[in-house]
């Protein structure tokens, strides 16, 4: 009711401004689809497949939800469609987090994330600490979240980036905050399929691409505390590229036998190396023993001048359908004083 005001909200929402002068053929196309708001769902009616744009997941949300944070018509219908088997759905980084179920991520760093935990509240706007700006206890790399993101993928988090920058660390912080047991993690140039979400199959993943993604369980993990962050029983599966993993086997009542007992199982933990030795997380999954099984780890991750996350990865079986290249740990975080 207000389309005349699209360039005020616009400057106001979303940070940006004169976009009828940078983008008139855009601007245009986009106050005509205000005004004629039919038209945009009979769009959502008509496609065989959508894809989500990377950059702002909150944004993104926000162009899907109306102010009571209920779904708009168009988004209801995409997502009847899509539970029918009608239409695919994709996204990239901002695009495939923003397609969480109970939680969505949307700002944050590992480092910060496990110095602070997490904060149920809007992101702060990038830049804030140069400008002094940022909300009363929050940093520009403040981990935050909102209590839901559209939905499509319902098991749980999604993440992206994720061996690159190192983002294990703040989803499993996130989902020890939130309650939630199941994160799923994109690597860059990777994909993760899924399928069976809305019908009688088991639901699969597949990863595709450079280098895969990551699945991180905490249904059968032991939380000590939650910040500092102790966790113990933590299950990690590695779906390195052509892996392809169903769900209803991956659980940790099979996986994780003692989710209580030493994370090292019995196996001489290796020497703690900072994180920076790795080029990224990934770079785990093809570390092996002389046999070619999956070799224990311990990293070591300086969080500021006296705090530092210690994390042991000790082998796991893998799952029983797991098919390809798929490498699985428990996983034991801890943090605490930096005592090197």
């Amino acid at each position: 009711s207000r389309c005349e005001d699209l360039a005020e909200f616009q400057a106001e929402l979303l940070g940006t401004w004169d976009r009828a002068r940078v983008y008139p053929a855009a601007f245009e196309l986009q106050q005509a689809q205000c005004e004629q708001a039919e038209t945009t769902l009979r769009l959502a009616e008509g496609i065989d497949g959508l894809f989500l744009n990377g950059g702002d997941q909150w944004l993104t949300l926000h162009a899907f939800i109306d102010d009571q944070s209920l779904p708009t018509p168009e988004w209801q219908r995409i997502l009847a469609r899509l539970q029918a088997g009608e239409l695919v759905l994709g996204g990239t980084s901002a695009g495939a987090a923003v397609q969480s179920g109970p939680v969505m991520i949307s700002n944050g760093s590992s480092r910060r994330a496990l110095l602070e935990g997490a904060h149920e509240q809007p992101p702060p706007r990038p830049g804030c600490d140069r400008a002094q700006a940022c909300p009363s206890g929050l940093r520009a790399d403040s981990l935050t979240f909102h209590r839901g993101g559209l939905g499509s993928f319902d098991l749980g988090i999604v993440d992206t980036h994720f061996s690159d920058r190192w983002r294990q660390f703040r989803l499993l912080q996130l989902m020890v905050d939130s309650d939630i047991a199941l994160g799923l993690g994109v690597d860059e140039t990777s994909a993760i399929e899924v399928s069976g979400l809305f019908d009688d199959q088991p639901v699969t993943l597949q990863a595709h691409g450079d280098s895969g993604g990551w699945l991180i369980l905490t249904d059968g993990a032991v939380v000590h505390s939650r910040q500092p962050l102790q966790i113990d029983g933590v299950v990690l599966h590695y779906l390195g590229p052509g892996a392809r993993l169903e769900l209803d086997d991956a659980g940790t009542s099979d996986s994780n036998p003692d989710a209580t007992a030493n994370p090292a199982h019995g196996t001489r933990a290796p020497e703690c190396r900072h994180v920076g030795h790795y080029r990224s997380f990934a770079d785990l999954g093809v570390f092996t023993t002389s046999t070619g099984a999956p070799a224990p780890h311990c990293l070591f991750f300086p969080l500021d001048d006296t705090t530092a996350a210690r994390s042991d990865l000790a082998p796991l079986p893998p799952p029983a359908s797991a098919i390809g290249m798929l490498t699985s740990w428990s996983w034991s975080l801890q943090v605490g004083p930096d005592r090197r």
